[in-house]
């Protein structure tokens, strides 16, 4: 997986770098004319948060000085030698081209003409895949927005990917949550006009903890797996009652899904009977497939229930609305994952009122809009769906995790 890319083309170039602290970092010879930038984040919440977090962090470790102006820019607006928009946006494109398979982010850096100093950057976020947030180890199997955008910011200064020590540019995984000192080598190197910089991080700032115990990185890769089903193969629905019946296209894009789910399910049992242990479930995938797609099966009814399809107004509405049970199901699920590792009840129980709330309120919103505008929501009401929902992620908990 592919935490970020960085575009650019890069000129010739002299400048006069501090002689490095330590590290091997990797630079993509351009730099902005002064050790600052500014960035227009139009995210909604909580990524702007998140995102301004990422860039404070950058400053406090190295000296170089972001500032955010809350509004949305193109990123993908200026072209060579002229961008001024610094914007940041998550799209279903990279500034018009596909995605790459397994890329995350792409920072875009435009330079002046024939001298290698940056006048603007865009960030775009890769709004195919789900994102959260989460703490702790690496998981390939969550996105946590906070980490990639760490990343991505450190292409906005220059750095380019590093995979030969412990760094937040690393090409492929974001081992760390906080600065490294090959990062801090690259910022001070390149930009010897920070005034004062602070003193590096340390060497040993928060190493790789140790591996799970076998049964509950189990619990925990089952309860995403899950949570990933059920977040897509919603959305498979909602995509039927959004663009008109397809039955063919719905049976593939649901097919998908479950082999997804029943590959990573598998192989979760493998690691765990590898390390000599076993999953407290370790049924057969099939069966437990099974069980999910009947429980899915009843949010998608709650939703859909006396909807009709002839109006493509009120079609739209329900498959909007299946999305958003389709995203409440796989965060809670995330929950879940966190508190098979965590085990701090008082914690998982706010998170679920609150992303709870968070769906209800969504939710309402959306129905409430569409009966000003005089389309009618049939089906049943958002709380039978928030139920069916939590049954979903409750009783495939009360199955995976001891």
């Amino acid at each position: 997986m592919r935490v970020g890319v960085a575009l650019l083309v890069v000129l010739a170039a002299a400048v006069l770098l501090r002689p490095a602290p330590t590290g091997s970092f990797g630079w993509s010879g351009l730099r902005w004319p002064t050790p600052e930038a500014t960035q227009y984040v139009g995210l909604a919440p909580p990524f702007d948060e998140s995102y301004e977090g990422a860039m404070q962090d950058w400053t406090d470790g190295t000296g170089f000085e972001f500032s955010i102006v809350k509004e949305y820019r193109d990123p993908c607006e200026s072209g060579f030698g002229n961008s001024t928009e610094n914007g940041v946006e998550f799209s279903d494109k990279a500034c018009g081209m596909e995605w790459p398979s397994g890329t995350l982010a792409m920072t875009f850096r435009h330079p002046s003409i024939g001298i290698a100093v940056l006048t603007g950057t865009g960030v775009v976020f890769n709004d195919n895949l789900d994102w959260g947030f989460y703490n702790g180890p690496p998981d390939p199997e969550l996105i946590d927005f906070r980490r990639v955008a760490f990343h991505e910011l450190g292409h906005v200064i220059g750095l380019e990917h590093e995979g030969s020590a412990d760094a937040v540019m690393h090409p492929s995984s974001t081992l760390f949550e906080v600065l490294q000192v090959d990062d801090y080598a690259g910022v001070v190197t390149i930009y010897p006009d920070i005034d004062n910089p602070p003193p590096p991080p340390s060497p040993d700032a928060k190493p790789p903890p140790p591996p799970l115990d076998p049964r509950v990185a189990c619990a925990k890769q089952h309860l995403l797996a899950a949570g990933k089903l059920c977040n897509k193969a919603i959305k498979c629905q909602a995509k039927d009652w959004i663009r008109g019946p397809d039955p063919p296209a719905l049976l593939k894009c649901v097919e998908k899904a479950e082999v997804r789910f029943v590959d990573v399910y598998s192989a979760a049992v493998e690691r765990a009977v590898d390390r000599g242990d076993s999953c407290k479930l370790d049924d057969d995938p099939g069966d437990v497939l099974s069980n999910l797609d009947s429980m899915m099966a009843v949010v998608v009814d709650r939703v859909t229930d006396s909807g009709n399809r002839g109006d493509e107004s009120e079609a739209k509405l329900v498959g909007r609305l299946l999305k958003d049970s389709a995203r409440y199901c796989g965060k809670i699920s995330r929950i879940e994952s966190k508190d098979a590792v965590r085990g701090n009840e008082s914690v998982r129980v706010k998170r679920r009122q609150k992303a709870r709330a968070g769906f209800e309120k969504k939710f309402s919103k959306k129905v409430d809009k569409g009966a000003d505008a005089g389309v009618v929501y049939n089906g049943r009401p958002v709380n039978e769906v928030g139920d069916a929902v939590d049954t979903f992620a409750d009783v495939f908990a009360a199955q995976a995790v001891d």
